[in-house]
């Protein structure tokens, strides 16, 4: 997605989807994610997260994972907090939505918006709106049918849709590191690494690796968390 400059790495406690879940379980299992598959500390330059698809409940199978928009706020807070204490750049991408179900989808635009304020409260995070992205094509929920939508009802992408989702978060993981170049000159004798954390709707699939790719210029390495 980013070329040889950049790394891709699975998160270490999941091989399936990611594992992040809601904004709760998160922030509990922070420091865990930060961590390298091999359960390494280790130092990321960007940080790319988001929590909500999760903390709406949207299956209605796992009430515990309900978050109300006082705790989402709450919990957003000392997340960020946290991911701009490691001296990470952080970026924030926006939950997609629920296309099967117009109240689930408004839950969605309703913890979107708490997001966002919550993100205006932090000046150097960046956000990317992917919800927006997702309705450009597809339209305002309900919807059955699109064509970078999975199948319904499910909050999931197709593989296209995946790599129509994944520009903008490139877009944003290039707005969070305009000096590059100077960036790798900086830290020669270190890897360089970005991490995503997504907790929504696991929208980077086609991202993962659960292997460490070696390249031959040090990279900036992506964890995804989802």
């Amino acid at each position: 997605m980013l070329g040889d400059d950049y790394q891709v790495q699975h998160a270490p406690w999941d091989r399936t989807d990611g594992g992040a879940k809601d904004s709760k379980y998160g922030l509990q299992c922070l420091r865990l994610f930060l961590q390298t598959a091999m359960l390494h500390p280790t130092k990321y330059d960007v940080i790319i997260f988001n929590f909500g698809m999760h903390d709406i409940n949207y299956s209605g199978k796992h009430p515990e994972e309900y978050t109300t928009p006082a705790e989402y706020a709450k919990n957003l807070r000392a997340i960020t907090s946290i991911l701009l204490s490691t001296g990470a750049k952080v970026g924030y991408v926006l939950t997609t939505p629920v296309p099967y179900n117009v109240s689930l989808n408004d839950r969605v635009i309703q913890y979107n918006n708490i997001a966002r304020d919550v993100m205006k409260e932090y000046p150097t995070v960046a956000t990317a709106d992917l919800y927006t992205w997702v309705i450009e094509v597809c339209g305002v929920p309900p919807y059955f049918h699109c064509i970078i939508a999975g199948r319904q009802p499910s909050p999931h992408y197709t593989h296209s849709g995946y790599a129509y989702l994944s520009e903008r978060v490139k877009d944003l993981i290039k707005d969070l590191t305009p000096g590059r170049n100077e960036s790798l000159r900086f830290w020669k004798r270190q890897e360089l690494f970005v991490s995503i954390l997504q907790g929504a709707s696991c929208l980077y699939h086609s991202t993962y690796s659960y292997n460490k790719v070696q390249l031959t210029r040090q990279p900036i390495s992506f964890i995804v968390l989802s």
